[in-house]
């Protein structure tokens, strides 16, 4: 209980700062000028900040196992923790729902969540030191002696199967969910093929550095490090709506919260499987050799 009560506390507070910067940055952006319109989809105000406190909360226990596994300096820790949070938060989620909303200022959200995000990596460094019980190296160390031709395909098909994944499963749930995006329901709407491919490819390139940053300091095991990447790429895109207090409709939630957290851990172990091999299979030792 001791344990469970001390990073419940932590926990809590770090989503409450992230809430709070989240908050004085908006202002600061109104009093610059650059004040982002309320959407309609947006919940009304006064409860929007129970919508903000509720997701803030979310993504910073999500987040919590990938900073507990890196081991590096203070400064090594939050610089790889706040790279991946506004890289993969700040950054990806927000470019995938500027393609779905009918709302704009997509650049000025980017830098609207880059504050919070930065607080929130470096309260969780704080908070959260790394555990006792890791491994005597990194996880990619045995990828070391890979040639330049074995990253280029484990690279490549590390990144295309974000999109892959993303349409397969997008596909298995579009009964579902497609009537709300033809209908525009809370804002939604319904983007090109071309521009959707476009989008998760870029996404891919994206998740595919942050994962391989995170892989340089992660010395706890693989399967830590898959259910670590999951739960964190799951309250990316499902936190991001509840932060910003946009209310979308229950089907929709429920539908996109399994797919969401089904491609997060197809994706999140392909890409630990590719990029942080357990030991070289023969190809790639027959590469080195020649």
């Amino acid at each position: 209980m001791t344990v469970l009560w001390r990073t419940s506390w932590r926990v809590a507070v770090v989503g409450c700062v992230f809430a709070a910067t989240l908050v004085s940055c908006r202002l600061i952006l109104q009093v610059l000028g650059l004040g982002l319109a309320r959407a309609p989809a947006q919940a009304p105000e006064e409860i929007a900040g129970y919508y903000l406190l509720a997701g803030s909360i979310g993504l910073a226990l999500g987040t919590m196992w990938v900073v507990k596994g890196l081991r590096a300096s203070t400064l090594g820790r939050w610089s790889v923790a706040a790279a991946f949070v506004v890289v993969g938060f700040s950054l990806s989620t927000t470019i995938e729902a500027g393609i779905y909303s009918a709302s704009e200022g997509v650049i000025l959200k980017v830098l609207l969540l880059l504050p919070p995000c930065l607080a929130l990596a470096m309260l969780q460094v704080m908070f959260f030191p790394v555990d006792e019980e890791l491994g005597p190296e990194p996880v990619e160390a045995p990828a070391r002696d890979l040639d330049r031709r074995a990253w280029v395909w484990r690279l490549a098909i590390a990144a295309l199967s974000f999109p892959a994944i993303y349409f397969v499963f997008g596909i298995i749930v579009s009964p579902i969910v497609m009537e709300y995006y033809a209908e525009g329901a809370a804002g939604l709407v319904l983007p090109a093929t071309g521009l959707i491919v476009g989008t998760q490819v870029l996404r891919g390139i994206l998740h595919v550095a942050i994962v391989l940053l995170i892989m340089r300091v992660w010395c706890r095991s693989r399967r830590q490090l898959v259910m670590a990447l999951t739960s964190a790429f799951f309250v990316f895109v499902m936190m991001y709506d509840v932060v910003l207090a946009y209310e979308v409709p229950v089907v929709l939630i429920v539908t996109h919260s399994v797919e969401v957290l089904a491609d997060s851990f197809v994706f999140s172990w392909i890409a630990v499987r590719l990029l942080a091999p357990l030991a070289l299979d023969t190809h790639d030792r027959q590469a080195i050799a020649s």
